[in-house]
């Protein structure tokens, strides 16, 4: 049937399994390494193929990125400044002033509003 140099050729490019089926061997890559068919050759392929570029997504408009009312900052300033104008008047005078009748309660004053100032920098925007 076939001779012997047929035989070796197919050999070479064949395997025979156990019911004589010929199945094809397997392929050698460019490294000289055998894989499986239909599996990528992962050794020959360069960086610069598998590097991907990253798609720019578009910023999403989140609620709490709208800003504050125009009247905000000049709210946030004139209340600290307020509250230090009030606080210097207080020690220069030893209490006595700005609001004659309560005394030590004008340093609680100065600070609240210089803290209710403060607070509102944290939501500012």
């Amino acid at each position: 049937m076939g001779s012997a140099k047929e035989t070796s050729k197919d050999s070479a490019t064949s395997t025979t399994d156990k019911g004589g089926v010929k199945k094809p061997a397997d392929k050698k890559t460019k490294s000289g390494t055998s894989r499986a068919p239909g599996r990528a050759d992962t050794t020959a392929t360069s960086s610069a193929s598998r590097r991907r570029t990253p798609q720019r997504q578009k910023p999403q408009k989140i609620k709490s990125d709208e800003l504050n009312p125009v009247w905000w900052v000049p709210t946030m300033v004139t209340l600290m400044v307020v509250g230090l104008i009030w606080l210097v008047v207080c020690y220069l005078t030893q209490t006595d002033y700005p609001i004659p009748g309560i005394s030590s309660w004008n340093l609680v004053v100065g600070f609240a509003a210089i803290m209710v100032g403060f607070l509102m920098t944290t939501r500012w925007r």
